[in-house]
This record gives structure tokens, C-alpha cells and sequence, in this order.
């Protein structure tokens, strides 16, 4: 009310802070200081006007006033509330520092946080970890369930981050599924491995996450790069980039693990990004090519289906193996446009054979989860067999068995689809993944394929053995033909001949050769391989 402001001192109605406990003198102002020169004057920081129900943000204004016989006769001020101002100004910061998803510091923020904390690591003489956490198989999540299931299940990781650090500490989304954490106040750096570990246990248990009314349960891990100051490095832009190449060490060495930085990742991670690089035009420049391996009837002695397997020989340099590329693939999404060449060319290479054969023999490709989350799978498939004019009962689609775990619902909708385009499909490497019998009985599959680790045992370890026996066992309870990789000894031929699994693939026959020399090999008929025993780096399955 304008009479209630008549007569009173202008101190009385102004303050420094919100709560009034720090009155304001007008005596002692800088305003005073300003007008006494002559000097208009205006303060909208940290000032605060009177009224009633408490103070409000204000803008304070104060013009002199001046006489001919006294230069500073006064002045005349002007409140305005500026609080809705005050609070855009306020919501504008926060959304410039604080990720809007998860409301954690975002990444514009983190430098100037972790600047702020080596400072006072600096001043205190004690050690700042941080730790860069990136999400193992967010993308499947975002490609099966949709984008709203991935930002929920981003922020339910950023609750369960959040449980697990101090109130010092601070916990950053960089942006996607990148994540980073700051620890204050360390005085041994050995604590951030038990640290790493809760947070990995935390990520590792099952997530919730609803798409179409239906609850789905998501099962994920992180990679995380660790480092320290000063011992690592002693500024921001140099302890990110290391702590970035440990999460790519970490994230290349089988994800769900930690790996604190040391110098010598360096030229592993530079050899990685290369490989990208240069895979990244190597289709096109036809670097790629195709190696086939037998799948043999132990008894008949025939060739009854080859298993395609891909090789890099690029232009310049040596050839990089398939155990170096092919995770690289996985991990950047170029495995989808690999995998569909693969297809495409395993398909033109079996007319060839199948030209110089009466008898078909079946073609087995592997199938990448990257590939079975994509979303354009069946209609690709299906335009390379009607492109390539393959029957589709000839062409055999491999899996692993632990790729199915994560969202299986998914995915074994997913497999029934392809499964309707006339193929047949086989789990690789069965029994050395963690899926449950009730998912085995669920999946559209008609194949289980002995890994090789256990053929490795036979004769050696009875445990393998038994556990041999029992997937043959099991296979034939559900109507399953059973396929024995990495056979490569008599004793193990005689083994698996012995518990009823005929069907042979290995160096005991062969190794996976070129088209050319396959159709060779074909045509004269094949036999026990002379150099089974002969170790060959190149020959590990490539998927």
C-alpha cells in the first residue's frame, strides 16, 4: 500500500537477502556512493524488496538529485519485482548444467565440477577419481522396445548410480548412455575397484520397463574406465580422454568389467579406432571374403552342409583376424551392413556349388545380435533369398545362445519371424552361455551346436564329457539334430559317433577354405585331414 510506504526510511525496505537478515543502509550503499557523484546507479543481484508476505527479487534504482546550491541533494529511487525474471534467469542455468532426463550435471557442467574438485584436491593434498561408464547393450533396448523404454530405463541407471556414491561425490551424464563419476576426498586409489564392482552388481540386476501395457524385464551391464589425479593426469581434458580409452579397453576386453587406465592401452584402443576406420570402407572395396567349412555325416563320409565364415584381407597390409574385427563390428553397428554382404555373397557362392553338385548341401551364416535387434532383419533376408533365388530350407541361420537372454521376449519374436521366411535356425556354441531350458523350448530353433570347448575335453576331462552326452541327450528329447564343432582327433570322432552325434565340423575334415578349394575339395570327396593338429589362428569363428 503506497500510504504505508510514506515516511519510511528506504533502508526499511530493502535487504541483501531473501530473508531480510541482512538489512540494507543506504548510507553505505554502493548506490549512495554512486549518486553522491552524480552517477545514476541500478542493482538487480542479490537485492530484495520489502512487502508484507516477506521480501521478493528486486530491481533497485536509484537517480540523483541535484540543486544549484548542492550537487547531491538527493535521489529517487524505483523498486521493481523482478521474481519471475529471477526464476527464468535460474531455470535457464539450471537447464544449461543439469541433464533434463535424469536432472544430473550434464556435460557442459562436468568440466567446470571436476575443475572445482582438483582444486580442492590441489588445496587438500587428497586424490579425485573418476570414473567413465558407459552401458553395455542400451542400444538393443532403444531398437527393441522403443525410445521411451530406453529414456526410462536411463533414468531408473541413474537412480541406481546415485545410490551408490556419497553426497560429495558427483555423477554426470556426458549424453546417450554415457555416464561419468566424480569421487572427492580419496586418499587411496585402490578404492575405486571396490567402488566399480557395487556399481556394476547395481547395473547387472534386472530392470522393469513397460512398452504397450506390458512389463518387460532388461537385463544390461556397463564398461567402466577408471583414473585418478594427480597420479593419472592433472587436468580434466587429459583425465577424460584416459579414463575414455579405459572404458573402450574395458568395453573390447567382454564388457560388464572395469579396467583402471594404464599407458599401455593406448596403442590397443589407436589400433580399435583404426580397424573402424578402415572397415568402414573396406566392403566397398571388396577387402572381405569368404571362407566355407565342412559339416560332414561322420558315417557316409559326405558333405552335407558348410558353414560361411568372413575374412579381411585388405589392400594394403596384413590380413586382421576375425577374433580383432568382428567385436569391433558388433560394438559400432557396422556388423549389420557386414552381416547382409556376408548373406549376399554366401548366397551367390552356394548356387555356384550347388551348380557343381547334384546332392544340396545347406548353407549355415551366423547372425549377430546387432542384426536381430535390427529392424529392417526379416525384410532384408528376405529380399537377398528372393534376389539370390536360394531355396530357403538350404539356408541355416546360427545364434548364440547368450544373446537371447537380454529381453528374450523380444527376440524370440524376433527369430519366429525369421523362422517364417522358410529358414532353419541352430544355437552355436550351446552350453557355454547361461540360458535357461525354458527358453531353449521356446526358441524357434531346430539345431544345437556342441561348442568347441568340450570336444577339446574329450578324452581328458569326464566332466566335458558327461556335459557332451547330456546336450546330445537333451537335442534328441526335443526332436533337435546336434552338430560337434572343433573336432579335430580320431578319439574324438569316435566319441561323438558313440552317443549318437554323427554330424562333424572341424579340422579333423577341414579347415574353413575358399570357395574355390571347397569345390575341390567337393568334387573329389573328403577325407580325414593330414594337418588337423596344425594350429591356424585364422580359422576361429567369425559371427
Amino acid at each position: 500500500d503506497l500510504e504505508d510506504l510514506l515516511g519510511r526510511n528506504i533502508s526499511s525496505l530493502l535487504a541483501y537477502d531473501e530473508k531480510g537478515d541482512l538489512p540494507f543502509f543506504w548510507p553505505q550503499s554502493k548506490p549512495y556512493s554512486r549518486c553522491s557523484q552524480g552517477k545514476a546507479d541500478k542493482v538487480d543481484e542479490n537485492i530484495f524488496g520489502a512487502r508484507d508476505d516477506g521480501f521478493f527479487a528486486a530491481e533497485f534504482i536509484a537517480t540523483p538529485i541535484s540543486r544549484a546550491d548542492n550537487p547531491f541533494a538527493g535521489a529517487v529511487f524505483a523498486l521493481r519485482d523482478i521474481t519471475q525474471r529471477k526464476q527464468a534467469e535460474k531455470q535457464l542455468i539450471h537447464s544449461a548444467r543439469y541433464d533434463q532426463l535424469t536432472g544430473l550435471v550434464n556435460r557442459n557442467y562436468f568440466e567446470e565440477v571436476l575443475e572445482r574438485a582438483l582444486a580442492r584436491a590441489r588445496r587438500n593434498g587428497t586424490l579425485v577419481g573418476l570414473m567413465f561408464i558407459d552401458l553395455d547393450h542400451f542400444k538393443e533396448v532403444n531398437d527393441t522396445l522403443g525410445h521411451n523404454a530406453g529414456d526410462e530405463l536411463l533414468r531408473q541407471v541413474s537412480s541406481r548410480l546415485n545410490s551408490c556414491v556419497r553426497e560429495i561425490d558427483t555423477l554426470c551424464r556426458l549424453g546417450g548412455d554415457e555416464f561419468t563419476l566424480i569421487l572427492e576426498s580419496m586418499h587411496d586409489e585402490s578404492n575405486l575397484a571396490g567402488i566399480a564392482e557395487k556399481l556394476l552388481k547395481h547395473l547387472s540386476e534386472c530392470f522393469l520397463l513397460t512398452r504397450d501395457d506390458q512389463t518387460h524385464k532388461v537385463f544390461i551391464g556397463a564398461s567402466i574406465g577408471m583414473v585418478t589425479y594427480p597420479h593419472t593426469a592433472n587436468n580434466v581434458i587429459e583425465l577424460l580422454r584416459c579414463a575414455d580409452i579405459a572404458m573402450y579397453y574395458s568395453k573390447n576386453n567382454g564388457r560388464n568389467s572395469y579396467e583402471a587406465y594404464s599407458p599401455q592401452m593406448e596403442a590397443k584402443v589407436r589400433r580399435s579406432l583404426e580397424i573402424e576406420g578402415r572397415m568402414r570402407t573396406a566392403i566397398q572395396n571388396e577387402e572381405f571374403t569368404l571362407h566355407y567349412q565342412p559339416q560332414v555325416d561322420s558315417f557316409s563320409e559326405e558333405i552335407i552342409g558348410i558353414e560361411a565364415l568372413v575374412r579381411w584381407e585388405p589392400n594394403e597390409g596384413e590380413a586382421i583376424y576375425p577374433d580383432e574385427f568382428i567385436p569391433i563390428a558388433e560394438e559400432t553397428g557396422l556388423i549389420v551392413e557386414l552381416g547382409y554382404w556376408i548373406l549376399a555373397k554366401a548366397c551367390e557362392d552356394i548356387k555356384v556349388i550347388h551348380e557343381n553338385h547334384e546332392t544340396p548341401i545347406t548353407l549355415s551364416v551366423n547372425l549377430s545380435v546387432r542384426q536381430l535387434i535390427n529392424s529392417d532383419i526379416c525384410d532384408g533376408i528376405s529380399r537377398i533369398i528372393h534376389e539370390s533365388g536360394i531355396n530357403p530350407s538350404l539356408l541355416n541361420f546360427e545364434i548364440t545362445e547368450s544373446m537371447v537372454m537380454d529381453n528374450p521376449e523380444e527376440k524370440i519374436a524376433k527369430l519366429n519371424s525369421i523362422k517364417d521366411l522358410g529358414v532353419s535356425i541352430s544355437v552355436d556354441d550351446f552350453g557355454t552361455g547361461y540360458s535357461s531350458l525354458s527358453y531353449i523350448k521356446q526358441l524357434p530353433i531346430d539345431t544345437l551346436k556342441i561348442d568347441r570347448a568340450f570336444v577339446e575335453d574329450i578324452d581328458i576331462d569326464h566332466q566335458g564329457e558327461a556335459i557332451i552326452k547330456t546336450i546330445i541327450s537333451m537335442a534328441q528329447s526335443l526332436n533337435l539334430k546336434v552338430v560337434a564343432e572343433g573336432v579335430e582327433t580320431i578319439e574324438q570322432l569316435h566319441f561323438l559317433q558313440g552317443n549318437n552325434c554323427s554330424i562333424i565340423q572341424g579340422y579333423y575334415y577341414s579347415r574353413p577354405i575358399p570357395l574355390e578349394d571347397f569345390l575341390k575339395l567337393h568334387a573329389k570327396g573328403i577325407h580325414p585331414a593330414n594337418d588337423a593338429h596344425i594350429d591356424d589362428t585364422s580359422s576361429g569363428v567369425a559371427r
